[in-house]
């Protein structure tokens, strides 16, 4: 399947669907409401995947508790409102789960242009290009390398150098340049 240009491989797709709407599901909470609930304060279950869909930063003294569907029904619904994402559970997505997360890596993103650059580009720079989470590389010939996000709805994706400047731009924001060899 082709997501913004890029093949994306079933298995990967299987585990974008497992993070974008896992059957449980990570909570902040006050600890006492997670006391008078009984829920256990479990940061450790938490992956970076599931900590990038549900924007669990900075947790603070909050508790992070792990509920199903029916187990968060049990939070006020004002602790629901509070988190930082909407929660999405596997029923209301489905028949349509492949569509949703699609629409979700999809939106407010650029398409890659990885099949428009040369392949002697791809051969020249092959050695040398990082591993990086949050990286702008030019590839020459016109073309960058951007991974805008450590996020993993966030892929690597090829645009013309000046669309890349203008995608980047934020108040702020600087423009460091390195030299690869």
């Amino acid at each position: 399947m082709l997501v913004l240009g890029i093949e994306v491989p079933d298995d990967l797709l299987r585990r974008w669907l497992g993070w974008f709407a896992p059957p449980v599901q990570p909570f902040a909470i006050p600890p006492d409401l997670a006391g008078s609930l009984e829920l256990d304060d479990d940061r450790g279950r938490l992956t970076p995947e599931v900590r990038d869909t549900f924007c669990l930063y900075g947790l603070g003294s909050s508790a992070l508790v792990w509920l199903t569907e029916a187990g968060a029904r049990r939070l006020p619904a004002s602790v629901r409102r509070s988190q930082p994402t909407p929660h999405r559970w596997p029923g209301s997505i489905a028949g349509r789960e492949v569509e949703t997360v699609v629409a979700y890596v999809e939106k407010g993103r650029r398409p890659s242009r990885h099949g428009d650059v040369a392949p002697a580009t791809w051969d020249a720079i092959a050695c040398a290009l990082p591993r990086a989470q949050h990286a702008a590389v030019t590839l020459g010939d016109g073309w960058a390398l951007h991974k805008p996000s450590q996020g993993w709805m966030s892929p690597t994706k090829v645009l013309a150098s000046q669309d890349l400047k203008y995608s980047a731009r934020a108040r702020g924001q600087r423009l460091h340049r390195r030299h690869l060899r």
